[in-house]
């Protein structure tokens, strides 16, 4: 068997057959190992096979005597009959370094009616992710870990599944669960008008007319030469009502008026990390009513997305984990608040490098 390139013997586990059938197995093998297709070394040896079972044979690195593994050859000996050999299966199983690793901190949020946004975060060795909604591919080969939305999901309760994948393999995944709220309904204002009851007045009287609203706010009476006119200013969402004994009552809308919020912007005011170690000691400057900060660790200054990693965290004071030894790193920041279910993001902090320690 040709393995197609080099490999490790560190990263090689073990060997996997399994026969077809008990007439057409092997009751006994050998298994050899070789870098170049020349020279051949003799890694497993075994002679008591089993046509029921699949044979699974752990590799031990140590005894071979060269660094990488490209060929394979099977020796077959022993026939249960004369009709020669069915392998059903046979494989070169590598160890974790070839799995993919599963996605971490999956946080699954409906800002609106027809929304989902699905967060996470994960491990930066080439590996992609694919989202599931109820079952269903709704992204495939994603290039990084952050902050997906999705639109159009119908009202109700779905389950989101993220999975990784690398070299073929796909992780088994993480689940949440999230509640998609019905569409709103609006429901008409209703304005009531009441006529107004003429009032007859003796001579000696005076008779007021029903006031109107002019565009400007001003409610003006006028009254027949003679009589006496009164003028009462009101100021916009007060109700007003007629001069007299009857007449109608306006009630003006309230008015309304947009709420513009602004998030400060934060600073990153300590970044340091231990060669050694995966785990950085992060600071950053406190935002007012904040809610918490996106933190996102890069090992280039321009943050290209596979070599990010983003993260979300409700204090400014915070550990930075699953970072890599002896890398150098770059740290960049922004904080949000919350506001109907939304997040609102205020600006990213300058871009700080990471002080790595002994």
């Amino acid at each position: 068997m040709d393995l197609g390139e080099n490999y490790l013997i560190s990263n090689i586990e073990e060997f996997l057959i399994a026969f077809k059938a008990d007439n057409t197995y092997a009751k006994t093998y050998t298994v050899e190992f070789s870098a170049d297709g020349q020279n051949f070394q003799e890694m497993i040896n075994v002679e008591d096979a089993k046509y029921k079972d699949v044979m699974e044979n752990k590799i031990d690195p140590s005894t071979y005597n060269y660094d990488t593994v490209r060929y394979v050859r099977v020796k077959l000996n022993d026939g249960s009959y004369s009709w020669g050999y069915q392998i059903s299966e046979v494989a070169i199983m590598g160890t974790d370094i070839y799995m993919p690793v599963e996605p971490e901190g999956l946080v699954v949020e409906s800002p609106t009616y027809n929304t989902v946004t699905v967060t996470w975060t994960g491990a930066d060795n080439g590996q992609t992710y694919w989202v599931y909604i109820d079952g269903k591919v709704k992204d495939m080969n994603l290039a990084s870990a952050g902050t997906y939305t999705y639109n159009n999901i119908d009202a109700g309760t779905h389950i989101v599944k993220v999975t990784s994948r690398l070299n073929g393999i796909e992780s088994k995944g993480v689940t949440k669960e999230v509640v998609v709220a019905n569409q709103p309904t609006t429901t008409p204002e209703l304005t009531t008008t009441t006529k107004p009851t003429p009032t007859t007045a003796k001579p000696s009287e005076t008779t007021t007319q029903a006031p109107t609203i002019n565009p400007s706010g001003t409610t003006e009476v006028t009254t027949k030469p003679g009589e006496t006119t009164q003028a009462t200013t009101t100021k916009s969402g007060e109700n007003t009502s007629d001069i007299g004994n009857g007449g109608n009552t306006t009630v003006a809308p309230s008015a309304s008026s947009d709420i513009n919020v602004k998030v400060g912007k934060t600073k990153v005011t300590k970044a340091t990390k231990k060669k050694r170690t995966t785990k950085a000691k992060i600071s950053l400057k406190k935002v007012a009513g904040a809610k918490g900060y996106e933190v996102r660790v890069s090992t280039t200054k321009k943050f290209k997305a596979k070599k990010t990693i983003t993260k979300v965290f409700k204090r400014n004071k915070l550990t930075f984990k699953k970072l890599k030894k002896n890398k150098k790193y770059y740290v960049q920041a922004r904080a949000f608040t919350v506001i109907n279910g939304n997040k609102k993001y205020g600006p990213w902090s300058a871009k700080k490098k990471m002080k790595l320690t002994k």
